[in-house]
């Protein structure tokens, strides 16, 4: 992942690149709860904090490339969309169920939507654009990197580190198919070229539907069991 953040401070260095402070100033205040909520989760249970390195490593890639958008593109204060403002806002649950409610688990999972609709406005640009501006083939490395992050949490038996794994994968693929759509109608690739590097995306999107498709009425029943229990302290019965 360091690699790729280098890659990509580059090419926001020649014009690429999605270049907006609010951004990733959002992703990185993401990422930073995340990692904080994980490693108090995780400190309380196995001391095991090293199973979701992807997200110490997210971290520090998004405060680089934010200092590198703030170099290249100044320093003032960004003007916040609408979905970022929304995404600042949810500091303030994940404080509270971090620090008043003692649920780091609440914080984390709070965090990975913060971190998923700081993606709203970069898919609404890339929807609206008539042409692709993103680095493609380092995106796709951060979509095969997020699936080896959910395989290893998967491995380690830590569902935080695999959802985060899955989280990012998710929103990753759902870009890359906003670039492919971009690169097919702008004809720099060959229609060919341009399915093939879709498919491994459109797999995982169908694969991920599927599954939630079979198995909602346990995960919605898992998390107002979770929520009642570990978030309000409330008993819950079976």
């Amino acid at each position: 992942m360091g690699a790729v953040s280098v890659k990509y401070i580059m090419a926001i260095g020649e014009g690429a690149g999605h270049k907006v402070v609010a951004t990733w100033l959002t992703l990185f205040a993401g990422t930073t709860l995340s990692a904080l909520t994980y490693l108090a989760y995780e400190e309380r249970r196995t001391r095991d904090w090293l199973s979701n390195s992807a997200n110490l490593i997210d971290v520090a890639m998004a405060g680089a490339i934010l200092v590198a958008v703030l170099w290249a593109h100044g320093s003032t204060l960004p003007d916040f969309p609408f979905w970022h403002k929304v995404c600042l806002a949810l500091i303030i649950p994940i404080w509270w169920l971090w620090w008043r409610q003692d649920s780091a688990m609440g914080g984390y999972a709070v965090a990975q939507c913060m971190l998923t609709i700081g993606y709203f406005p970069q898919w609404g640009t890339q929807w609206g654009a008539s042409a692709n501006a993103e680095p493609f083939m380092i995106w796709y490395t951060i979509f095969g990197i997020s699936l080896l992050a959910a395989l290893n949490g998967y491995v380690g038996g830590s569902v935080a580190s695999m959802v985060y794994g899955l989280r990012s994968a998710t929103v990753v693929s759902i870009g890359l198919l906003l670039m492919c759509r971009l690169e097919w109608y702008g004809h720099e690739m060959g229609g060919f070229a341009i399915t093939l590097f879709a498919l491994p995306a459109l797999v995982y999107l169908t694969l991920i539907g599927w599954w939630l498709s079979r198995h909602l009425r346990e995960i919605v029943e898992a998390g107002v069991a979770w929520l009642l229990t570990e978030v309000f302290h409330l008993p819950f019965a079976d």
